[in-house]
């Protein structure tokens, strides 16, 4: 695991993949490992379902049962919620490139505040679906409203991007939006190589 600063309520990391790197769990494992006791977090799926992406989280959390998480499935062609989603509120929307109705579906999985549910943390799948499908501009302003202006992630954010499959000129949009940028390859052998950027400051 990368050495990542801590995390606090207000904060992006963007993870600035070479390829698709989901298998090693960079986002969950970070979020996990940034959290504390009692807080919740949000899970937005751009290229897997939910049933998946869940599956992910209890895989880094030994199991535990995902009744802190929300999920909101922009890829699954049911928009029925099946049973075995029943302790994991999800909303679904028809596509990644759905801005507003994904924008729409976070409040929707928003969970009821009580003392135990400090904060909500966001892990974002990745971006590359959206700024495949829609404009750059839309999106990072999409971005800045979920984590700067939205009433339902008031945690820290988690992006994944590959970053082999955007221009320098969306990556240069996609830096802005970041505290911090962790840029990860993965060699020949296997082995991921970590790169961790410290793109702003704020108090």
């Amino acid at each position: 695991m990368p050495e990542v600063p801590a995390l606090v309520a207000g904060r992006t990391l963007v993870i600035a993949e070479s390829g698709d790197l989901e298998r090693y769990n960079l986002d969950l494992r970070l979020a996990r490992r940034r959290s504390t006791p009692g807080e919740s977090a949000v899970l937005v799926t751009t290229e897997t379902d939910a049933e998946w992406m869940v599956r992910r989280y209890r895989s880094v959390t030994d199991g535990e049962p995902a009744d802190s998480l929300g999920v909101v499935d922009t890829v699954s062609g049911d928009q029925n919620l099946p049973a075995t989603y029943a302790e994991t509120p999800t909303a679904y929307v028809p596509g990644p490139h759905e801005i507003e109705r994904l924008s729409m579906a976070l409040g929707d999985v928003t969970l009821p505040r009580s003392r135990e549910v400090r904060r909500r943390h966001l892990v974002f799948q990745s971006l590359t679906p959206l700024l495949e499908s829609v404009d750059s501009g839309v999106v990072t302003r999409f971005v800045r409203r979920t984590t700067e202006e939205s009433r339902t992630i008031d945690g820290f954010s988690i992006f994944r991007i590959d970053f082999t499959a955007h221009d320098d000129a969306t990556m240069a949009r996609v830096r802005e939006l970041a505290d911090l940028l962790l840029w990860v390859e993965e060699s020949a052998s296997g082995r991921l190589d970590f790169e961790l950027e410290h793109v702003r400051s704020r108090p």
